[in-house]
């Protein structure tokens, strides 16, 4: 499993006006009616093939940490699918302080070590989920990999600097 910058397909390598491709099939999101204004980005800490699909995540959350259904909304498992759980509509319940009006997005595995698939899925989600907020979302979590991701120091999308991010 390579995970390093180096090793990022070609189409990560190209001029930052490059439109992104359609890595992510059917990102069909919608706006909730309640107030989003911060898209949470997680890592589940686990390499655990067990634990890659949003089933899993359900049944975790319901067995081990007592809720009444998934606290997350939206899922990227270490293929880079993209699996929607929490209604939209409802608040997130997640231990890692989640308010009202974040929106939970989980990805498969330790921060230090997630698939170039799945960050590229994510890469294609949150541009989408952005613009459908009038570009006013703040992003947080998942800091190593802010540059690639095109998230500013201010937790704002910004156009993606596909240039080395520094050596961690």
């Amino acid at each position: 499993m390579t995970t390093g910058f180096d090793a990022l397909p070609d189409l990560e390598r190209r001029p930052p006006a490059a439109p992104l491709p359609d890595l992510a099939l059917d990102i069909a999101y919608q706006a909730p009616k309640r107030a989003i204004s911060r898209v949470l980005l997680c890592a589940s800490g686990t390499a655990d093939t067990g634990y890659d699909s949003i089933d899993a995540i359900e049944n975790d959350h319901i067995g081990t940490l007592n809720l009444k259904d998934v606290g997350i909304h939206v899922y990227i498992n270490r293929h880079g699918d993209i699996e929607w759980g929490r209604s939209l509509e409802r608040a997130p319940e997640f231990p890692h302080s989640a308010a009202a009006d974040d929106l939970v997005i989980l990805m498969h595995g330790h921060e230090n070590s997630l698939e170039i698939s799945a960050l590229n899925s994510l890469r294609a989600l949150l541009p989408v989920i952005n613009a459908i907020h009038g570009n006013a979302l703040i992003f947080e979590g998942l800091p190593k990999h802010h540059a690639r991701l095109g998230i500013g120091r201010d937790g704002r999308l910004i156009e993606v600097a596909l240039q080395a991010p520094p050596e961690l």
